[in-house]
């Protein structure tokens, strides 16, 4: 299999894992992300931490306390710390009202599948003696660029103070991966999860800078960029799409092209684009000696911004 394609595999495996329903324990009932119920005398209400490295590690400290409670209750009240609790406010707040019906149904999947595997992971683990999870800051990725398919992602109304860390299960994890990133926003006093190394507005960046994805390039005065598995349409910024069936050969040239559809003015650029391409060449094992590699992939074809 092509690094290209074992990327991919990797990143839609992943994305499948953490968008399923994880359970707590042993509890038969999936956690369940809605809003804490209103405190009553005695109810346990979790403290804010400071903006700070160790306020994150503060917040995963006493979800891991929490959790080996084992009282359902009071481990959803915690682990909603680490969720915008009025995504609605906060969405209209930093993005242009015509993404804000859009972005409202994105993040609760984004968020359930985040605070899932957090659930996941203490469910495995937490009773373990010596269980933690170490917070450490992750490097920022790059911004979205203003060319080709990164052009064409939402975007905020203004900077956001944005903070990737990396979470590393400690001693006695089990077969746990070793640490995964997630994208917080300080909110009322907690860290609020958003998404994974981008966040969930700008989560597209994954296949656009990943291995199937193309340098983007300048013709006829047009932006032109390809990328694999894409599935896009006409406008915001976009002015010409053209599908295409590739085969890419062993050593990573283009071998064949076949139009599947697009508008017709572009399609013959799309095709000179496409067959200049270069790929990753496929490892030299006897495994693949064989092995064929046919992709469906879009060339899109962007207005330059001014």
């Amino acid at each position: 299999m092509l690094p290209a394609a074992r990327s991919l595999y990797r990143a839609l495996r992943f994305t499948a894992i953490a968008a399923a329903v994880f359970i707590f324990g042993c509890a038969k009932k999936p956690v369940a992300l809605t809003p804490p119920p209103t405190a009553s005398p005695g109810a346990y209400v979790p403290a804010g931490v400071p903006n700070s490295i160790a306020g994150l590690q503060t917040q995963i400290n006493e979800l891991i306390r929490v959790g080996k409670l084992h009282d359902q209750s009071t481990w959803q009240i915690a682990l909603e710390t680490f969720a915008l609790q009025d995504p609605g406010t906060w969405l209209e707040a930093n993005f242009a009202p015509q993404h804000v019906a859009q972005l409202s149904q994105d993040y609760p999947k984004v968020r359930d599948g985040h605070l899932g595997h957090i659930s996941w992971v203490l469910g495995h683990n937490v009773d373990a003696p010596g269980f933690t999870i170490k917070v450490e800051l992750s490097e920022m990725p790059a911004p979205p660029a203003d060319a080709g398919f990164e052009s064409v992602l939402r975007r905020p109304l203004h900077s956001l103070p944005l903070q990737n860390f990396r979470l590393t299960a400690g001693a006695n994890s089990g077969s746990m991966p070793p640490s995964w990133v997630s994208s917080f926003v300080y909110v009322d006093g907690h860290f609020r999860v958003i998404g994974g190394t981008y966040p969930f507005w700008a989560e597209k960046l994954t296949p656009i800078r990943g291995p199937m994805s193309l340098p983007a390039v300048t013709l006829h005065g047009l932006t032109v960029q390809g990328m694999a598995f894409q599935h896009d349409q006409k406008g915001r910024g976009i002015v010409g799409v053209v599908q295409l069936e590739i085969k890419v050969e062993r050593d990573g040239h283009v071998s064949k092209v076949k139009v599947l559809s697009g508008d017709q003015e572009f399609v013959e650029d799309a095709k000179s684009y496409i067959m200049a391409a270069h790929f990753p060449a496929m490892p030299d094992i006897p495994q693949l000696a064989n092995a064929e590699i046919k992709w469906q992939f879009e060339v899109g074809f962007f207005r330059p911004k001014p």
